[in-house]
């Protein structure tokens, strides 16, 4: 998806600007310049967005882990008690949510 905005915008900003038989660049469309440049910021927000919440859940992911590791070292039945109750929360918020 973020592709096919990419693209998008290179298209417009295609379309503002034309290229002179010497090679130079000339100005066609400054609003359809200036409106590619905003969907190009967009984008690289939504992207960073993207990123920041794939690093964050890793993150998080990774201290579950260490924690249930850590649990299970001490008391293998009290993790599986842990890991019943979150996989049951997950399957109650999967029938609610219907994701």
């Amino acid at each position: 998806m973020l592709d096919e905005l990419d693209a998008d915008t290179r298209l417009l900003r295609d379309y503002a600007v034309t290229t002179m038989p010497d090679g130079t660049r000339k100005l066609r469309v400054p609003f359809a310049l200036r409106d590619a440049h905003r969907m190009r910021t967009d984008l690289m927000r939504l992207a960073l967005q993207h990123a920041e919440v794939a690093w964050s859940t890793e993150r998080m992911r990774q201290m579950y882990d260490a924690i249930l590791d850590v649990i299970g070292e001490v008391s293998p039945d009290v993790q599986r008690l842990v890991l019943d109750r979150l996989r049951r929360l997950q399957s109650e918020l999967k029938d609610r949510d219907g994701v």
